[in-house]
């Protein structure tokens, strides 16, 4: 029964995952000015889309390729990453919020590492999550190429 909940944990963690590639706002680091003003751009982008239920506006912001890696998961492909977010629907992820971020890279691919919280609408504080996102900057656009993530414990943990 144990090895059940944490399998099914663990693909709605993953389904998190793709969520979090919503990065609400990346802070630049030194010499990284650019790339993180336009990831916040777009990942504000990204945070509107998921709020307003529209998937589709949401897996523009994924590469062809991307894959979504989580502890004993992994989605890869737009069609897999997908049904790993409307996993993340179905539980009630609505909105997070971004901790302890860093950006590293210049160019075109980014890397984020951040803790972040899930939040469902009633903005309870559901899930939080550590992760690390690849940005790739593909069709003049910066879209998630590689997210890593791990579940960080209660909320506040």
């Amino acid at each position: 029964m144990k090895s059940t909940i944490v399998g099914t944990f663990m693909m709605k963690a993953l389904g998190a995952a793709a969520l979090l590639g919503l990065g609400l706002a990346a802070l630049p680091a030194l010499g990284q000015h650019n790339e993180g003003a336009e990831i916040e751009a777009v990942s504000q982008q990204y945070r509107e889309a998921w709020q307003r239920g529209d998937l589709d506006a949401v897996m523009n912001f994924w590469t062809e390729d991307a894959q979504s890696i989580g502890s004993g998961a992994i989605a890869s492909g737009k069609a897999a990453i997908r049904a790993s977010l409307e996993q993340s629907k179905a539980i009630g992820i609505y909105d997070l919020r971004h901790e302890n971020r860093e950006v590293y890279g210049t160019g075109g691919t980014v890397v984020e590492v951040t803790r972040s919280v899930l939040y469902d609408r009633s903005g309870k504080a559901i899930l939080t999550m550590r992760y690390m996102t690849l940005w790739q900057k593909s069709g003049g656009q910066w879209r998630i190429h590689r997210e890593f993530v791990l579940p960080a414990g209660a909320p506040g943990a």
